[in-house]
């Protein structure tokens, strides 16, 4: 070696993943999914209420081409599934402007798109946590496998 000497608990830390990855990812795939589809879920990760301001036509005359809405989205997020967004914190309230499917002056395609934005905006902040979070959750269910057996 060229003189740099690692640290005895660093190079066991290195031989314990190297032996342990494939249960390591089998623990903590699953854990970041059920964390992912839980995020996603509207009142367990998040809350949207979302208000039609307006809704004009297009082109007047002409409900085919679809709708112009504006909705006022108000958004909380549930800190357990988006600690990230909590700590660094969001703005809770935004106009949300898009075209509406055909026929449709209510509104309902452009609440629908308004809400997956709410959950897929902060999303990708909190990846990490979701990472970091499997990955000590497989760490434990490894080690108390291997009392157990």
């Amino acid at each position: 070696m060229d003189g740099v000497v690692k640290p005895r608990k660093l190079l066991e830390m290195k031989s314990w993943f190297q032996k342990n990855w494939k249960k390591t990812l089998s623990f903590g795939l699953p854990v970041f999914g059920v964390l992912s589809f839980a995020a996603f879920t509207q009142g367990v990760g998040y809350h949207a209420s979302i208000n039609l301001i307006s809704s004009e036509l297009i082109i007047p005359g002409h409900p085919c081409y679809g709708y112009l809405v504006k909705c006022n989205v108000t958004r909380t997020y549930n800190p357990l599934f988006y600690p990230v967004t909590c700590f660094l914190g969001y703005k809770d309230n935004f106009t949300f402007v898009a075209r509406s499917d055909p026929y449709d002056s209510e509104g309902t395609s452009v609440k629908k798109m308004a809400e997956i934005t709410v959950a897929l905006e902060e999303y990708p902040r909190n990846i990490p946590f979701y990472i970091l979070f499997g990955f000590i959750v497989s760490f434990g269910l490894i080690k108390l496998s291997e009392r157990i057996l």
